[in-house]
């Protein structure tokens, strides 16, 4: 019997899943449940959920027809939506908008399964043209979910600005959709956004001119008188007459045991500082050792005379400085505390959350649907781990096993037990005793894995987990890691890192050698100082473009340690690009 699914009901499920949310939220997928202790994912800057719902005179005439398949795959259940699917009569030829129908909801079946090569043979094959808007839209915003996953923001742009013109003037939904297409092109560089010019349409070059407004590139008028009444229009661009700040006070704890670490973001800090010329904001850096208190240094910045406050670097000290009844200076502190920022408060830091949320999307494009999570014990493991977990089920992956080590020693029997070798050993075990001779069987591990996250916390555990799961059957597996599992920068072929995927900071894969070079003149080696010249590098960019800096904001910064975009809770999220370990070390995959 089909379920009576009330239409009001039914159209509101499908405008949630029209435009997706750069959240990956799946479109059309229930996640699996999430462990109460798990964070959830916060949405991505500059796009709003949820949709209203389309008019009823929007919705397919075979809506009703479609609605259990619709249903089933809303909860995530491809099974019971295959089941559901309606057969044509056999005496007639089904219409356009049936074969339509049932292209959609077979490509659904095939990304909830992670069949990325059925979801296009699905698609491929439906007469799209003869379809009814409805099913237009929701068949782009379909391939623009799997675009978000593969990281791909100009693809993306593209199937927006094609689903634009099958919404009506007025729609919430289109405002939405225009603005989440304004948020992909923040993501574009000048190299990306070059390419793009060259197969855009006409309607996607107004969006590209536009961003060349707002990155001051092009006159605002020149766009006007180009491009009258494009929708583009509609997008405030970030006010002209925001200054950057004319003196700004570093905070730092030169002294005592953080030394090395504060005095490789001063480095990176003081590098693009003076790679802006001589029209460069006052620096004043102050040694937070020298104070009683991390509040007390930043009331000294105040009394003299700084406009921003950049740090200081502790979780302790950003608590005790954003923690202030009052903050007359704003800051960019470069940690962050626990709890939300006060209003005149950011929050920057090379935070492994946003690493683990991003190769859990990464997988999600790849097609992967079941993981291995291999973990350490300890609070790093635990709130890593809760990351990715957010993440991996929130987009529609599912946790099939989790393997805890706590030490090097404990690594293999780990990966053994995740993988059900232990199992296997005792079923031969018994095999050889009922045949009561020498038979050896190899061992078999579980089928139902499809990737491996392994959030090693550092190269030595990377290179003593990536080679056992091999050793234990799981060397077809690909492994996605964060950018922990190098952090001795390895840089030449590495045998046991080999065929690791992970997320590393652009400034490893290469990135503004010139500012490189200019830091590596400082005399400071050594594991993870690299990243906090990195740390400071981008803290002095994000201090000139502070007053643009807003949480949820479209804005999107091009920087050495990913690209930078500043979610609702005033934190600065990152966004990497996905390396691999091959025969030449690590490049950009």
């Amino acid at each position: 019997m089909r379920p009576d699914i009330p239409p009001a009901a039914r159209r509101l499920a499908r405008a949630a899943c029209l435009v997706p949310v750069l959240a990956l939220a799946a479109c059309g997928t229930q996640p699996p449940a999430v462990p109460p202790d798990s964070a959830a994912p916060l949405p991505q800057p500059g796009v709003e959920t949820p949709l209203t719902p389309l008019p009823a005179s929007d919705e397919s005439p075979l809506a009703d027809l479609f609605a259990p398949a619709v249903a089933a795959l809303d909860r995530g259940d491809w099974m019971d939506a295959q089941l559901a699917l309606p057969t044509p009569a056999a005496d007639t030829e089904p219409s356009a908008e049936f074969r339509a129908y049932a292209a959609l909801v077979a490509a659904r079946i095939a990304e909830l399964r992670g069949d990325l090569a059925g979801l296009e043979e699905a698609l491929a094959a439906a007469p799209w043209t003869a379809a009814s808007t409805d099913l237009r839209r929701q068949r782009l915003a379909l391939e623009r979910r799997g675009a978000l996953l593969r990281g791909d923001h100009l693809e993306s742009a593209r199937l927006a600005d094609r689903a634009l013109p099958l919404y009506p003037a007025g729609d919430p939904a289109r405002d939405l959709l225009a603005r989440s297409l304004w948020q992909d092109l923040q993501y574009l560089d000048a190299r990306e956004l070059a390419a793009a010019r060259g197969s855009a349409t006409s309607t996607l070059r107004g969006w590209l001119a536009r961003l060349e407004v707002a990155r001051g590139e092009r006159a605002e008028a020149d766009w006007l008188r180009r491009y009258p009444d494009h929708p583009a229009a509609a997008i405030p661009l970030p006010a002209a007459d925001r200054a950057s700040p004319r003196r700004i006070a570093l905070l730092l704890p030169l002294g005592g045991r953080l030394a090395a670490a504060a005095s490789a973001v001063r480095d990176g800090f003081l590098a693009a500082h003076y790679a802006g010329g001589t029209d460069r904001p006052d620096l004043v850096i102050i040694d937070t050792v020298r104070h009683d208190s991390a509040a007390a240094a930043y009331r000294a910045a105040v009394e003299g005379g700084a406009e921003l406050v950049v740090g200081p670097l502790t979780k302790t000290a950003v608590a005790d400085v954003l923690g202030q009844a009052a903050l007359p200076v704003p800051v960019l502190a470069l940690n962050r505390a626990e709890g939300p920022a006060p209003a005149a408060g950011l929050q920057f830091a090379l935070a492994p959350e946003d690493e683990a949320r991003e190769i859990a999307r990464r997988a999600l494009g790849a097609g992967h649907r079941r993981a291995l999570l291999l973990r350490p014990a300890g609070d790093w493991g635990d709130k890593v781990a809760a990351a990715l977990r957010a993440a991996w089920t929130g987009g529609g992956g599912t946790l099939a096993a989790t393997a805890t080590f706590a030490s090097r020693e404990t690594h293999s029997d780990a990966i053994e037990q995740a993988l059900h070798l232990d199992r296997s050993a005792a079923r031969g075990a018994a095999l050889r005793g009922l045949l009561d001779r020498g038979t050896v069987l190899a061992g078999r591990r579980r089928e139902d894995i499809d990737v491996v996250f392994m959030l090693a916390p550092g190269t030595d555990a990377a290179k003593s987990l990536k080679p056992l799961l091999a050793y234990h059957y799981a060397g077809d597996l690909p492994v996605y890691a964060t950018s922990a599992a190098n952090s001795a920068e390895v840089s030449h072929e590495d045998r046991d890192l080999a065929g690791l995927r992970l997320v590393e900071l652009p400034w490893l894969l290469g990135a503004q050698p010139t500012l490189r070079e200019a830091v590596a003149a400082s005399e400071l080696r050594g594991a993870s100082l690299s990243r906090l010249q990195a740390l400071g590098v981008d803290a002095h960019r994000l201090a000139l473009s502070h007053g643009a800096l807003e949480p949820g904001g479209a804005l999107v910064v091009h920087g050495a340690t990913g690209r930078l975009t500043v979610n609702l809770r005033g934190e600065i999220e990152r966004s990497l690009p996905l390396a691999i370990f091959d025969s030449g070390g690590l490049r950009a995959d």
